[in-house]
This record gives C-alpha cells, sequence and structure tokens, in this order.
C-alpha cells in the first residue's frame, strides 16, 4: 500500500514537471492594420497631410521601433469614486528580451477638445515575455470622456 502511494506520487508528480509553462499569451500582430476603425472616434488635423488621425480610447505608438515588440492586451477605463476617469492599458513584452517603454496619457472632453495637460511619461519595465499594467488618472474630473495613450521606447 506503502509502495503504491509512493508511486502514485512520483508519477503525479512527473506529469506536473510535463506540464506546458504558462505564458502571458501569444502575441498576434496579425489585427493590427495601421489604420484606425472609421466607427472609432479620432483626431484628425485640418491641415491636408500634416499628420495621421490620433486614434481615441486606444494606444497608439509614437516610436515605431517597438510596434512589433509591445501588444495592447486590454484597455479599459473607469470612474474613481472621486468621479475622474481611471484608464489602464494591460501591456505585453513580445520579446525574447527585457524591455522599457514609457506611456504618457491625454485625456479629451465630450466634444474631443483636451480637457487637461498631457500627462508626464510613465516608465515600465517588462521582462522577457512578460506583461505590465499602466494606468493614469484625469485630473479634471467628469468632464473627461475620452482619453489617448501613447507609448515610446524609453530613451
Amino acid at each position: 500500500m506503502i509502495k503504491n502511494s509512493i508511486l502514485l506520487s512520483a508519477l503525479l508528480m512527473l506529469q506536473a514537471s510535463c506540464a506546458p509553462v504558462q505564458t502571458t499569451g501569444q502575441c498576434d500582430f496579425s489585427q493590427l492594420s495601421g489604420e484606425i476603425s472609421k466607427n472609432a472616434p479620432a483626431l484628425v488635423s485640418d491641415v491636408a497631410d500634416a499628420t495621421a488621425p490620433e486614434a481615441l480610447n486606444a494606444v497608439s505608438f509614437s516610436d515605431a521601433n517597438i510596434m512589433y515588440k509591445i501588444m495592447p492586451r486590454s484597455v479599459r477605463t473607469n470612474r474613481t469614486e472621486t468621479g475622474t476617469a481611471n484608464v489602464e492599458a494591460n501591456l505585453v513584452n513580445c520579446t525574447d528580451y527585457p524591455l522599457s517603454v514609457q506611456a504618457r496619457t491625454q485625456f479629451y472632453n465630450k466634444n474631443n477638445v483636451r480637457t487637461e495637460d498631457v500627462s508626464g511619461w510613465t516608465t515600465l519595465f517588462l521582462g522577457a515575455h512578460s506583461s505590465e499594467t499602466y494606468q493614469m488618472q484625469s485630473i479634471s474630473g467628469d468632464e473627461a470622456v475620452r482619453f489617448s495613450i501613447e507609448l515610446r521606447e524609453n530613451r
């Protein structure tokens, strides 16, 4: 009976050691089209060919070097108890090496007008194939209803 228990324990430990390693998820860049959805709100320059539209309620990359290194897994917003907007973006490092990135947020009202100055850059450190959550709160109360998160590689 004791031998059977030991044998069963050994088999269970062996099976557990063969289980696949949990990762942060696959980085599928096929969804990136380089274009903003026509249904999504966006700020567009009045000057022809001056700038590309800036996506609202989304993450944008101001540094093309990290566009295929970092994958936004989720972007969400909620209201705090005091009524300010709180945004969070869960970012995944899709590389085999650690990365340091910076993020900042601009908040807008219902008419797509800035409600406050852009936030300062926040530095995030992501290990290889790991994830980190960026978070920022508005200071303009319930006036902030839209946002834009900008990412760049840390310099």
